[in-house]
């Protein structure tokens, strides 16, 4: 049973860069396909492997990280990261 007096519950994800968490909405998505990482301009409704970046020195982390090949290059390429990473 939730209470009536309950706030909405928002969905958290985690910075494949930093490992910090965020709501979802503070952070870029990145889907892997077949022609390699795109961004998810489509409202986080695109299917396969998804990634979230929050800033540029996360852009930087997940460039070197093997974990996620190409990652880094697609946020720089497609322009899509801006600093809002509090740190």
């Amino acid at each position: 049973m939730s209470g009536s007096g309950t706030a909405k519950h928002k969905p958290v994800r985690t910075c494949v860069g930093c490992r910090q968490r965020f709501a979802q909405a503070e952070l870029k998505r990145y889907v892997r396909t077949a022609a390699g990482w795109r961004p998810d301009k489509s409202g986080r409704r695109q299917p396969g492997r998804g990634a979230y970046l929050c800033s540029e020195p996360c852009v930087e982390r997940a460039a070197k990280n093997k974990r996620y090949p190409g990652l880094g290059a697609a946020a720089v390429e497609y322009g899509l990261i801006d600093n809002s990473c509090q740190r």
